[in-house]
């Protein structure tokens, strides 16, 4: 599944190096790609519109992983809280 890809392919870049300093870090980077998502919604770009989205969910899944939290856990438990409400 995407969701796990996207959490192994961000451990293993870890591994090499490849990671953020603290939490502020990957916060940041967060938000850089929510005003992206932004900026593609206002252009009508179908396409840059898909390709923000899809930065900003692979970020969320990264600060998940930052805060040494499996993603496909806490997704599976966002999805059973939203169905019990």
């Amino acid at each position: 599944p995407p969701c796990e890809r996207a959490f192994m392919i961000q451990k293993e870049v870890a591994k090499l190096g490849f990671d953020w300093q603290d939490f502020e870090g990957v916060k940041n980077k967060l938000l850089e790609e929510l005003k992206e998502l932004e900026k593609a919604l206002r252009s009508k770009d179908a396409k840059k519109l898909k390709d923000e989205a899809g930065d900003l969910l692979f970020t969320a899944i990264n600060l998940v992983r930052f805060l040494g939290v499996d993603p496909g856990e806490v997704l599976s438990g966002a999805n059973e809280k939203f169905t019990r409400r």
